[in-house]
């Protein structure tokens, strides 16, 4: 009984650790540093998300050096820099608030398929970046942004608010929901 109870053991921890190894394996880390000093063309221009948990259009503006976002009534902007460091900027030196709505491209990453560039905040010390991916979807141009370790949640967006309300539910294969 004892040998029967050992090998169960030991075939659920080897499933485990396999189904864990399978995970990571699909984030891969194409750099661990950018130097991207711009957001990329592709990505600039004005986009519109439908939020179910507001009723309401979500605005984002991308320009060259800022980010601006209006999700639900809250409005934030935020400044694209390189980091010299190419990963969060080291915490103990803030020395500038204004660098508060700084942020930076620590990395390029590959998941589920789709290439992602990682948007940190200057001061993060912890936690995943948030992941944007521009990808042409059932004929549309469409900003998919995620977040968390294994680059969940997408909410994407389109180039008007007639096709964010209109699409408001798609969910497209290769993205993780």
């Amino acid at each position: 009984m004892k040998i029967k109870k050992f090998i169960i053991a030991v075939a659920l921890i080897v499933t485990v650790g396999v189904s864990t190894a399978c995970t990571i394996n699909q984030i891969n880390i194409v750099d661990a540093k950018t130097n991207i000093a711009v957001f990329p063309k592709k990505m600039r221009g004005k986009w519109y998300s439908y939020s179910n948990y507001s009723n309401k259009v979500n605005k984002q503006i991308i320009t060259k050096k800022r980010f601006k976002a209006n999700e639900s009534g809250d409005k934030y902007t935020r400044y694209l820099h390189v980091n010299p460091t190419g990963y969060s900027y080291d915490y103990n030196k803030r020395n500038n608030n204004k660098k508060i709505n700084w942020v930076f491209f620590s990395n390029r990453a590959k998941a589920h398929g789709r290439s992602w560039l990682a948007l940190r905040g200057w001061y993060q010390t912890a936690g995943a970046a948030s992941y944007f991916n521009v990808s042409k979807l059932n004929g549309h141009q469409v900003l998919t942004i995620a977040g968390g370790a294994g680059i969940w949640g997408s909410e994407h967006y389109y180039r008007s608010q007639k096709l964010a309300k209109q699409l408001k539910n798609q969910r497209y294969s290769g993205f993780k929901y």
